[in-house]
């Protein structure tokens, strides 16, 4: 059986991704080997174990948290803005990791976890990503958006944080390449696609006065998923 799916089985996980998402990065031991492909294949008689499980609100806490390895940033004690938050998954990134307090914004009505929308460190504001309140005074940005270009946002985010403010915002270069550039699929199949599409986002960055310090792409599980990349960046 394949691991991700024994998992699942096994261990009464809520989906098959959130089963690759465990494995991938590097949370799942077969016999006191840590394996990282979800189909590997696992006999009864093989000893699985789950060496850390953080049960985030949503699968895009992994996404934040391979921002956290790579780029070694600090939220402890910070006023943070997570922009698209949906279902929570950066906002409780954020709150695990000592933020003072998350504007959690959406452009549709909120669908945070009660654990979320309840801690009184959050506050829930339904807004489009173009016309955030100049706040001026975030210390920290994050942001998880889809079906829009991150060009058509970074200004109101560079308006939202503080001068040396940080963010990290999600590259999906679905919604940058044009629709030349994807697979019946809606994949983008073309490294060269990707990357341009990177480099575009990267140039508007720099325009609207960001540094940028650093990207690294994400993890992903299998060809019929797209790559994205995670944007740091400082004001």
């Amino acid at each position: 059986m394949r691991l991700d799916k024994f998992l699942q089985t096994e261990f009464g996980l809520r989906s098959r991704t959130y089963a690759e998402n465990l494995i991938l990065r590097g949370r799942v031991a077969v016999n006191g080997r840590q394996i990282l492909k979800p189909a590997a294949d696992v006999a009864e008689s093989d000893k699985v174990e789950i060496l850390s499980d953080e049960d985030y609100a949503s699968q895009g806490a992994y996404k934040i948290e391979e921002a956290h390895r790579v780029f070694g940033f600090a939220v402890s004690g910070l006023d943070c803005a997570d922009i698209g938050c949906s279902n929570g998954g950066f906002t409780d990134f954020l709150l695990r990791h000592g933020a003072k307090s998350v504007l959690a914004v959406d452009v549709g009505e909120c669908a945070l976890p009660e654990k979320l929308s309840g801690d009184p460190r959050v506050t829930f504001l339904r807004a489009n990503a173009r016309e955030l309140p100049p706040y001026g005074d975030k210390d920290f940005l994050s942001a998880d958006l889809s079906f829009i270009s991150l060009k058509l946002v970074l200004p109101a985010f560079y308006g939202v944080l503080r001068k040396g403010g940080e963010a990290v915002v999600l590259v999906k270069p679905q919604f940058e390449a044009g629709k030349r550039a994807l697979s019946k699929k809606g994949i983008v199949l073309s490294e060269k696609d990707r990357l341009s599409a990177l480099e575009s986002v990267k140039s508007a960055a720099r325009e609207c006065g960001f540094e940028v310090l650093g990207v690294t792409p994400t993890k992903v599980s299998s060809s019929d998923k797209n790559t994205e990349y995670l944007l740091y960046l400082r004001k």
